[in-house]
């Protein structure tokens, strides 16, 4: 937690996907960076205009070490970090709705050919990874998305950017 400008440090396993929960309430940028121990920004987790919440996805990488954020700020925010399987829990039977940026574990993973229906009501960016044996990006456009799309046997997790409501129908 904190207000303006500010390189919080924290301690997670190496070799751990983690989530992060961000809030800010302000008016101006708001970015906040992943920040390996040689002191680099490695991954822009967020960057944006105003108040922002959403849950983001960071050291999805086996490469890849965070010890800190790097957060520019006009106003007061929150960082919570958790274990990458606090994430939203879906089982995949019915559509999973959400807004803006967030994490899903998808349990039990899909086998065999699957695809997957998406959409997005929105003005910015709409992207979504999918995680499982391959690293996916299952799309990646600007505004209003509907389409269907090839979901790998074996996805468990997906890493959602968007600005608006969204959603990832059932595997079939």
């Amino acid at each position: 937690t904190g207000t303006g400008n500010s390189v919080p440090r924290y301690d997670i396993p190496e070799d751990a996907a983690a989530i992060a929960e961000i809030s800010h309430s302000g008016g101006a940028n708001f970015a906040v960076w992943a920040v390996d121990g040689a002191g680099q920004q490695t991954d822009l987790l967020v960057n944006t205009i105003g108040n922002y919440t959403g849950t983001v996805l960071f050291d999805e990488s086996a490469s890849s070490h965070t010890d800190a954020f790097d957060v520019e700020a006009d106003g007061t925010w929150t960082i919570t970090i958790k274990p990458v399987t606090e994430a939203f829990e879906w089982d995949g039977s019915e559509v999973l709705t959400g807004s803006g940026d967030d994490v899903a574990v998808l349990d039990p993973a899909p086998s065999g050919l699957k695809s997957t229906t998406l959409t997005h009501s929105g003005s910015g960016n709409f992207a979504i990874w999918a995680y499982g044996p391959s690293t996916d990006l299952l799309v990646n456009e600007i505004g209003n998305f509907s389409g269907e799309v090839l979901l790998a046997e074996g996805t468990f997790l997906f890493e959602i950017t968007a600005d608006g409501p969204w959603t990832i129908g059932p595997p079939e």
